[in-house]
């Protein structure tokens, strides 16, 4: 679902930011994903990516190379020794959510904000 909802990231004004929890990158990825990379790559939104280091879909390389072909803030954070399903699990929910609110808080806060009606 993150490649498909990163590709949206510029479709909608109201959307601040893309948080991607083991996002899938690499030769695999790109036959079912490659077409909802490029809204993403351009996108001057801030980014977060975050992967496991033992994720089985996508090494911390082809995340990096990934990043290096994006605009605007792009940043990444490695879980060391975490696979891509037990980065997913809720052992790593609290985590997700303090890395989440600390990259909002960074790089979205000065954003206008939207009213809550």
């Amino acid at each position: 679902g993150a490649p498909i909802a990163g590709s949206a990231l510029d479709a909608f004004e109201f959307v601040r930011g893309f948080v991607g929890i083991g996002y899938v990158v690499g030769f695999c990825a790109s036959v079912i994903f490659g077409c909802h990379y490029p809204p993403l790559i351009a996108s001057r939104k801030p980014k977060l990516f975050i992967l496991g280091t033992k994720d089985e879909f996508t090494s911390p390389a082809q995340l990096r190379g990934l990043l290096d072909r994006m605009e605007g803030v792009r940043e990444s954070h490695l879980v060391e020794g975490v696979g891509h399903f037990t980065l997913e699990s809720p052992q790593f929910d609290a985590l997700m959510a303090d890395l989440t609110l600390k990259f909002v808080q960074k790089h979205c806060s000065s954003l206008p904000q939207q009213s809550a009606e």
